[in-house]
């Protein structure tokens, strides 16, 4: 026998009592265990809570798997529907509407695990960045109908005036020469020089301004032969205050011309004077922008962002304080090292935000007691995933756990499981998971499994060559969540066991929650068929559960 079968042999062992499964047979192939237990109720059979992760659209459309979540479970989270993405709105208001209605869909007399308040993954980034700062925005066009797109009531253009036309007619330009963006320009036809350039005319009205500020101010021109033109900045349109910019080259090719400026009083407009020359001048995309703000220092972004995250996490606990009463404040705050997050080390995921590269870990701290205040009497929780994998990123979240016990309110940790059913021969596995239960039950802290998922199909096979009613993976599944499930049980003290979680009910539903980009991969995660029929790894989770 190689040092592998030794060592699996020796975690059965540990099962002895529990397990019947996986003993030689006359070939040296396993038998499959006895999985037979399926007609009791998982939450009828033990004092620890259990339940499943919910998808809210399938809990509103598929009567089917609410029963079986109504059945079988005493806990539930909501998947996605509660995080900050799906709440905050561009302009940072608080929208619930939607979650309102996932959290009115869960079955009566499930206890709901608010998941979650803070996460680096499925956050309105776009708000975040901006309102912080961190993204600089690109200050927008004052001028109204830049580009001579809308036509005027009356006039030739909206938003334009023409002063003078002594000599000369304007028009809408068009044609591929004739435009430099969009369908149209403005076409002056000046026919005759009539001496001075203010006898042609056109002002654009006048937009607010900060006196003092440096604004720039940009235009595109061409002409049917070269010459030149003049154009005014008007300070509330008064005579008085009028900047003039002659002597203006104009080619025969499409040229910007920009020119900085600082405002005297708190409106301005431009205007083309355009009557020294015998021309035909074409102006379009005409800007006045105001001066892009430097970037705010990295203690203005902190403080930009406890603020938001004050307002977010009290409107959010507080919205549901009569129908959550426990939460994951924080969720993987840890980078596969141990290390707190950061930009560098967290770069996959949709709708990125990584509080912590700009809050430094003071960034849980602080969530947790926003929390706390919002909700005394909620339990409050930080969770963790990889722990199986990563024997060092349990060792830094007892770490950080004991950080924040000493200066904030965290009543217990969730840990997230997402293992292969052959884990039950990978013994470094299931040693880091004993580990974890461990090294975290040691902090005195409630310990929750927050999420479990067994995935049947680690190689993620094509769904036409993956059978999932194999009796051997099946065997496999059974067993390491039999593995799972007992080592929670044999290292986390009775007081301290906040409940266990399955990752989703059936494996009809699995792939959005392990593959979303492989649709053609099944991976039949968990207790649960495609139909909704109760697999082998329901009876093994229910036999440990039950304590035998």
């Amino acid at each position: 026998m190689n040092i592998k079968s030794i060592i699996y042999s020796s975690l059965l062992t540990i099962l002895a009592g529990f397990i019947s499964s996986c003993q030689q047979d006359d070939i040296g192939t396993r038998n499959v265990g006895n999985w037979s237990d399926t007609t009791a109720i998982i939450k009828s059979s033990s004092t620890i809570s259990f339940g499943f992760a919910l998808d809210a659209n399938l809990l509103q459309n598929n009567p089917a798997y609410k029963a079986v979540a109504a059945r079988e479970a005493n806990n539930a989270t909501l998947i996605s529907s509660l995080n900050h993405g799906q709440i905050v709105q561009n302009n940072g208001s608080l929208v619930f509407t939607n979650a309102d209605a996932a959290v009115a869909a869960v079955p009566s007399g499930l206890d709901l695990y608010g998941f979650n308040l803070i996460w680096y993954q499925n956050q309105n980034a776009t708000y975040l960045k901006g309102r912080t700062g961190i993204v600089i925005p690109v200050m927008p066009n004052l001028v109204e109908n830049p580009g001579f797109e809308t036509p005027g009531s009356g006039k030739t253009f909206a938003n334009w005036t023409v002063l003078n036309s002594t000599n000369a007619t304007f028009s809408v330009g068009t044609g591929t020469a004739n435009v430099h963006a969009g369908a149209n320009s403005c076409q002056a036809d000046v026919t005759a020089a009539g001496g001075a350039n203010y006898t042609v005319q056109i002002l654009s009205d006048a937009v607010p301004v900060i006196p003092g500020a440096s604004y720039t101010i940009s235009y595109w021109i061409r002409g049917s032969a070269a010459g030149s033109i003049q154009f005014e900045l008007r300070n509330n349109d008064g005579a008085s205050t009028v900047n003039y910019q002659g002597g203006k080259a104009v080619t025969t090719t499409w040229t910007q011309i920009s020119y900085n400026y600082a405002p005297l009083n708190t409106t301005l407009a431009i205007a083309f004077d355009l009557g020294g020359n015998v021309n035909t001048f074409y102006i379009d995309d005409v800007s006045i922008t105001a001066p892009t703000p430097p970037p705010p220092s990295p203690a203005v972004i902190a403080a930009k962002l406890d603020t938001v995250m004050n307002s977010y996490i009290t409107g959010t606990v507080n919205h549901f304080k009569s129908s959550i009463h426990s939460w994951a404040v924080v969720n993987e705050p840890l980078a596969s090292d141990g290390s707190i997050r950061n930009n560098s080390n967290s770069t996959v995921g949709s709708n990125l935000f990584v509080w912590s590269n700009y809050m430094g870990k003071n960034f849980a701290l602080k969530a947790f007691r926003y929390a706390h205040a919002a909700d005394p009497s909620a339990l409050l929780f930080i969770d963790e995933t990889q722990l199986d994998m990563y024997k060092v990123k349990t060792d830094s979240l007892a770490k950080l756990v004991s950080y924040l016990k000493d200066s904030s309110q965290i009543d217990g940790i969730g840990v997230q499981f997402q293992v292969d059913q052959n884990s039950s021969t990978t013994p470094s596995t299931l040693a880091n998971i004993d580990y974890a239960f461990q090294k975290l039950a040691a902090t005195g802290k409630k310990i929750k499994i927050s999420g479990l998922s067994v995935n049947a199909n680690p190689v993620q096979k094509a769904a036409a060559s993956f059978s999932a009613t194999d009796p051997l993976i099946l065997n496999n599944q059974a067993v390491t969540y039999q593995y799972i499930i007992n080592s929670y049980i044999m290292n986390v003290p009775a007081a301290q066991r906040a409940g266990i979680t399955i990752s989703g009910v059936d494996d009809a539903n699995s792939n959005v929650y392990l593959y979303p980009a492989l649709t053609t991969r099944s991976t039949a995660p968990f207790l649960f068929n495609d139909h909704l029929a109760k697999k082998p790894s329901y009876s093994a989770v229910l036999q440990t559960i039950k304590g035998r």
